[in-house]
């Protein structure tokens, strides 16, 4: 499939061998035609408002991902930090709906691109079917998340991505009953 060549150059995160290993472990891909970049935090700003705002009413199947820098500090006398990355993500192949419920399908999938491939497929009418939840509307003392997640519940999702604040409040759990168990 062809990839926008505008994504490689400002993505920061996909590249030929990214977009090749993340293109066979997923056969849904195959149904795609075009990719394009909708959303870079880089460019758009890193806030849960503009990744709103770009997803909202985007009907075309949508690939989720995220470069997690994860620090690792070292002895005390030594003043370097070590940064172990890894990428992550989500396929949806339906529009999502700002509703504050669940949607999607069973061809959603959670996973990891790098350092190694992981993909956790939807566990095929035997688990949940809570695959997809967007709430952009924040009410205090409300039981609607305020953000983006991927299976699990409203309680705790299995992936997260925090409508307050999305650097310090995101998460990726290791199973729920949506999705083959993996981080």
């Amino acid at each position: 499939r062809r990839l926008n060549r505008s994504i490689y150059e400002s993505s920061g995160i996909i590249n030929t061998k990214l977009w090749t290993t993340l293109y066979l472990a997923m056969p849904s891909l195959e149904n795609c035609r075009d990719i394009d970049l909708i959303y870079n935090s880089g460019a758009d700003g890193l806030s849960f408002n503009r990744l709103s705002y770009h997803i909202i009413g985007y009907k075309a199947p949508m690939i989720f991902l995220i470069k997690h820098h994860k620090q690792q500090e070292f002895e005390e006398d030594k003043a370097e930090e070590l940064a172990d990355d890894c990428v992550l993500g989500a396929f949806i192949n339906t529009e999502i709906k700002d509703n504050g419920q669940f949607g999607g399908d069973l061809n959603s999938c959670i996973f990891c691109i790098d350092p190694e491939v992981r993909v956790m497929r939807t566990i095929n009418n035997k688990g949940g079917t809570n695959y997809v939840y967007l709430n952009t509307v924040k009410i205090e003392n409300s039981s609607y998340a305020y953000g983006l997640g991927f299976g699990g519940s409203t309680a705790e999702f299995r992936f997260w991505i925090d409508g307050e604040n999305i650097q310090e409040k995101s998460y990726v759990g290791p199973e729920d009953t949506t999705y083959e168990i993996g981080k």
